[in-house]
């Protein structure tokens, strides 16, 4: 059996991983316990499973007719060691909560001699636990990312408040307030005094005076 690096036990604490990264690698642990590999390498296997996974990984399943039609092509691999990494995946199902359609070929196979190509792929228990634990462990962050998301497009975030209710609009303060002021008193006329009137009728006099002086004179 060839050697491969393809397939990385998760590291703890780092980033969680796409869903979709996770289900490639178990897909490629099923390959690697197969016999397949003694025509194949993992490596190559898993480069035409991403060249391919946007027709394999769609709808919230996995299709493994368009890897089944590639594999069904290439030299020395004969049907049932295609099947079986197949087959060995499809026994997942469950565990890893995906539904996960088979080839109509690997379908038409007798069930006894499907169940035998399944049991003869060992698959590692510890590793299987790991990678389906990292599974959930995307799919609960997916989750919270797809709430968040909502939340910000419903308006329905939390910016430091205890309750979902609007804020109150605040009153009105000094700086926006607009200062109006009191209306500007009008002066009532003063009645003319005493001494003005004096004044007034002096000038009228001088007037005069010199009106008949210039009369007087031509």
């Amino acid at each position: 059996m060839q050697k491969s690096l393809a397939v990385v036990a998760p590291v703890a604490g780092a980033p969680v991983r796409p869903k979709r990264k996770i289900l490639v690698d178990l897909l490629c642990l099923c390959i690697e316990r197969s016999q397949l590999v003694k025509v194949l390498s993992v490596d190559t296997v898993r480069y035409v499973i991403e060249s391919a996974l946007g027709q394999i990984y769609r709808e919230g399943e996995f299709r493994l007719e368009p890897l089944w039609a590639i594999l069904s092509k290439e030299p020395g691999l004969t049907a049932e060691m295609s099947a079986a990494p197949l087959l060995a995946f499809k026994g997942l199902e469950e565990q890893i909560n995906l539904r996960i359609r088979l080839p109509a070929d690997v379908i038409g196979m007798q069930p006894t001699r499907a169940a035998e190509l399944q049991r003869a792929v060992d698959l590692p228990s510890e590793r299987v636990a790991a990678l389906v634990d990292e599974l959930r462990s995307a799919e609960a962050a997916s989750a919270s990312d797809a709430e968040a998301r909502r939340e910000f497009v419903t308006g329905n975030f939390k910016l430091g408040r205890t309750s979902g209710a609007r804020p109150a609009l605040k009153p009105q303060t000094a700086r926006n307030q607009i200062v109006t002021g009191p209306a500007p008193k009008v002066k009532p006329a003063k009645a003319p005094t005493p001494r003005s009137r004096l004044i007034l009728l002096g000038a009228l006099l001088i007037v005069l005076v010199l009106v008949i002086y210039f009369v007087a004179v031509r």
